[in-house]
């Protein structure tokens, strides 16, 4: 078999068409590892927001526990009874504060 002048045309052809093809998927290539790296930092920033989300939410949820304990009807009742002991206590205490002013009425008996 002889190679003649068409066929080393055709095989010229052949040849830069597998190397066109090649610089095109190369360049495709590196198009697409840039867009990946892209779609990484993206994904590493929406990662970033999500636990500073979860970071937040867990606070709240925390604080509103701690809201929901002190406004609990048993530790309102408490606080309440405890608020009417103390009111009943200082109205007792003023009563005597009362009656010892009124039994010293500001004179003094002499002395000795």
């Amino acid at each position: 078999m002889e190679i003649g002048a068409r066929e080393l045309v055709q095989f010229g052809l052949l040849v830069a068409t597998i190397a066109g093809s090649f610089q095109v998927v190369k360049s495709k290539l590196i198009r697409t590892m840039q867009d990946l790296q892209k779609i990484m930092q993206e994904l590493t920033d929406i990662n970033t927001r999500v636990d500073d989300i979860d970071s937040k939410s867990a606070v709240l949820h925390h604080q509103i526990s701690v809201i929901a304990g002190i406004n609990s009807p048993k530790v309102l009742d408490d606080h309440a009874r405890s608020h009417a002991r103390i009111e009943t206590q200082i109205e007792h205490l003023s009563s005597l504060v009362e009656d010892t002013i009124k039994m010293h009425n500001g004179r003094h008996p002499p002395v000795g």
